[in-house]
């Protein structure tokens, strides 16, 4: 299946309110909030497998602040349901803050899905690797590649030890639905350390010939990108999410009319 022929999202960059339909605890500082889309504006919504919206989200000192977090919901799979992973971070004022006050039933501004970190194709196999809450826009890439495409998918999951796996219950239930298609490979660092350039190689040479997604601390998408640079992977088969600041107010009217022009492309600091 070619992804962006089977559900190509619309160009012009819009601003809508959602309500905050569920709430889910997943670690002691992170939690997963979905949003349900209402039949009237889900076109505006429609999306490819690793993007993301970007939230308007209160402040006192500014009115508002703009953040991006991904997409961990799949197009194929969460029909009129869009989710979110949020990670607290030091100092980080945007994931406390949800973290902290979003409540079933809360209306937030959001503007529609944006971004690049998306496959061609989902008839191909696929080897990711997720470091902490990296894990969102690439949860949703592995649940529409198993459900719509037909290829392997690796998943080579990093984190601190195993309080701090996020969406672990998802991923336990797509390893019992696909044994045959996907591989599960947890690295928690409590007990093997920092991953290591021969980890990360062995897993790209045992897998030759998939396409590598990763997303997840730099230090972390660089050590898989020297990885596959050894293994002689082209640098065209290696995908990392990058998100940058945007200067202004996405949330502006003047705004959102750029970046219609520039094809709905939105980036914004993370937090």
């Amino acid at each position: 299946m070619t992804v962006e022929q089977e559900n190509r999202p619309g160009t012009t960059a819009r601003s809508r309110t959602l309500t905050v339909s569920e709430v889910v605890q997943e670690t002691k500082d992170s939690v997963s909030i979905a949003f349900e889309v209402p039949d009237e504006i889900v076109d505006d919504f429609k999306h490819l497998p690793g993007q993301f919206i970007t939230l308007k989200i209160p402040s006192d000192q500014t009115g508002h602040v703009a953040r991006c977090y991904s997409l961990s919901s799949s197009p194929h799979v969460d029909d009129f349901r869009l989710e979110i992973g949020v990670k607290r971070t030091a100092g980080g004022y945007a994931s406390n803050w949800l973290c902290d006050n979003v409540s079933v039933g809360m209306e937030m501004t959001v503007l529609t899905p944006s971004g690049k970190f998306t496959a061609k194709s989902l008839d191909v196999d696929m080897l990711f690797f997720a470091g902490g809450s990296g894990i969102t826009p690439i949860l949703s890439l592995v649940k529409s590649a198993l459900v719509s495409g037909s290829g392997e998918v690796v998943l080579f999951y990093a984190n601190l030890d195993a309080d701090s796996i996020m969406y672990e219950r998802q991923l336990q239930q797509i390893r019992s639905e696909f044994p045959e298609r996907f591989t599960l490979v947890d690295w928690l660092e409590s007990e093997n350390g920092i991953p290591t350039s021969e980890a990360v190689e062995k897993i790209i040479r045992d897998h030759k010939g998939s396409v590598i997604f990763t997303c997840g601390p730099s230090p972390f998408m660089d050590l898989v990108e020297r990885s596959a640079t050894a293994c002689g992977v082209d640098h065209s088969d290696v995908h990392r999410e990058v998100f940058q600041s945007l200067a202004g107010d996405p949330f502006d009217t003047a705004t959102l009319r750029r970046l219609s022009d520039d094809e709905g492309v939105a980036t914004a600091t993370v937090y």
